[in-house]
């Protein structure tokens, strides 16, 4: 019993060695507003402005940065699993390539944005504006774009949409509704 309590201790003192951000790495982004490769993960950066920023190859897995200004940022083959972006300007963005799996961008405005070959696979992207964005490529699997706006965007209605939640959602053919839920209909007793 003793040995098992032991290595799950170790197994926990290990993973917890992973789950913080490298302070230089931060406060090298703070000093030159820019980072790219750097471990970010778990940091806390509420509202940053890191306009034009090059965090390409970077590591911001679970990372708080909701209402960030990230116009014209280079986040490009970034890791952003679980990260909070909601409210953020990114418009023109590049995201390519980058891994956005369960990522909350809801209200976010990506107008012009490259997320091509990016990972948007259960991420919430609802209440977004995501005209003019690049979109091809993309993995939206089970993803919410929910009231979000698609209408310009460069994308294939076959393969890059079948799989996510479009509910009140303008596309490039029009308002699609496909997963909305049903209402109730009350037919009175």
């Amino acid at each position: 019993m003793i040995k098992i309590l032991l290595a799950l201790l170790g197994r926990i003192a290990f993973a917890s060695q992973g789950l913080a951000f490298d302070e230089a790495d931060l406060k090298k982004l703070k000093t030159t507003g820019s980072c790219p490769k750097c471990d970010l993960s778990n940091a806390k950066l509420q509202g940053a402005k890191l306009q034009g920023a090059d965090l390409s190859g970077a590591d911001m897995r679970n990372i708080r940065m909701g209402e960030a200004d990230l116009r014209g940022a280079n986040l490009s083959k970034a890791n952003l699993f679980n990260a909070y972006l909601r409210g953020s300007d990114m418009s023109k963005i590049d995201l390519s390539g980058a891994d956005l799996f369960v990522a909350d961008l809801k209200r976010s405005n990506l107008r012009g944005a490259n997320l091509q070959n990016s990972n948007c696979r259960q991420a919430d992207i609802s209440e977004s504006d995501l005209r003019d964005a690049d979109l091809r490529g993309i993995n939206f699997l089970a993803t919410d774009l929910t009231r979000s706006d698609l209408s310009t965007a460069r994308l294939t209605k076959g393969e890059t949409l079948i799989d996510a939640i479009l509910c009140d959602t303008k596309t490039p053919w029009g308002l699609d509704d496909n997963e909305c839920p049903e209402e109730d209909v009350d037919f009175g007793s």
